[in-house]
C-alpha cells in the first residue's frame, strides 16, 4: 500500500515538474488516435453504406405471357427453394399496370390505348449477401432462365459491376491506409515514451544507482 501511494505521489510531482512536455505528449497522442478513429469511423460508414446497397440490388423473374397458375405455383416453389434468393414477391399483370401508371402518369394514355395490358407478371427476387458477387448474379440468372414459365430475367450487370469494384477498391484503400496510420501511431508512441524516458535520464540513473529494480522504474 506503501508503495502504491509513493508511486502515485511520485507520478503527481513528475506531472508538475514536466507539465510542458506531458501536455504536449498527451496532446500528440491524442490527435493521433483521433485521426486513426475517425479513419475507421468512415472506413465501417462506407462499407455499411456499400453494404446497403448491395441489399438492395433485385432481379426480376419475367413470366411468359401464356403461364398458367399451375406453372406459376411451381415457380414461385422452385424460386423459394433456391439458396441464392432472400426475399421474393410476386406482381402481377394488374399490378403492374397500376404500379406503371403510378410511376409514369404522363406516359398511362399509352397503355390505354392499347386496349390489353401488355405489362408481364413478374417476381422481384432479392439475393442473399453470400450470393452477390457478379458471378453469382449471373450463375443464378442463367439457372431462373431455363425454369418453364420463364421469358425473360432482367437484372443491371454493368451495377453490380460497379459495385463490386467499389467495395474492392475500398478495401485496399482501407487497408494500405490503416496499416500507414497504424504505423505512424506505433512510432509516435514510441518516440513520445522514449523522449518522456530521456527527459528523466538522471533520475532513472539515480533510482539504479540506488539499486532500484527495473520494473520499479
Amino acid at each position: 500500500m506503501r508503495r502504491t501511494g509513493y508511486l502515485l505521489q511520485e507520478a503527481w510531482s513528475s506531472l508538475r515538474i514536466h507539465r510542458t512536455s506531458v501536455i504536449i505528449s498527451v496532446l500528440t497522442l491524442a490527435c493521433t488516435m483521433t485521426s486513426f478513429g475517425i479513419f475507421a469511423l468512415l472506413y465501417l460508414n462506407v462499407k455499411q453504406f456499400a453494404g446497403a446497397l448491395q441489399n438492395e440490388f433485385q432481379v426480376v423473374v419475367y413470366l411468359a405471357p401464356d403461364a398458367s397458375s399451375t406453372t406459376v405455383t411451381g415457380l414461385r416453389r422452385r424460386l423459394k427453394g433456391e439458396p441464392a434468393v432472400a426475399t421474393l414477391s410476386y406482381i402481377s399483370k394488374q399490378q403492374a399496370l397500376e404500379d406503371f401508371h403510378r410511376q409514369f402518369p404522363q406516359e398511362a394514355s399509352l397503355l390505354d390505348g392499347l386496349g390489353e395490358n401488355p405489362l408481364p407478371a413478374s417476381f422481384v427476387v432479392t439475393l442473399a449477401p453470400p450470393f452477390q458477387s457478379p458471378q453469382a448474379v449471373e450463375a443464378f440468372v442463367k439457372r431462373v432462365q431455363a425454369f418453364p414459365g420463364v421469358d425473360e430475367v432482367r437484372y443491371s450487370q454493368a451495377w453490380i459491376d460497379m459495385l463490386a469494384v467499389f467495395v474492392s477498391y475500398l478495401e485496399l484503400s482501407a487497408l494500405i491506409i490503416g496499416g500507414v496510420l497504424m504505423v505512424a501511431t506505433m512510432a509516435i508512441i514510441a518516440n513520445t515514451v522514449r523522449l518522456a524516458l530521456y527527459a528523466r535520464k538522471e533520475e532513472v540513473e539515480i533510482l539504479r544507482l540506488i539499486g532500484a529494480t527495473g520494473s520499479f522504474i
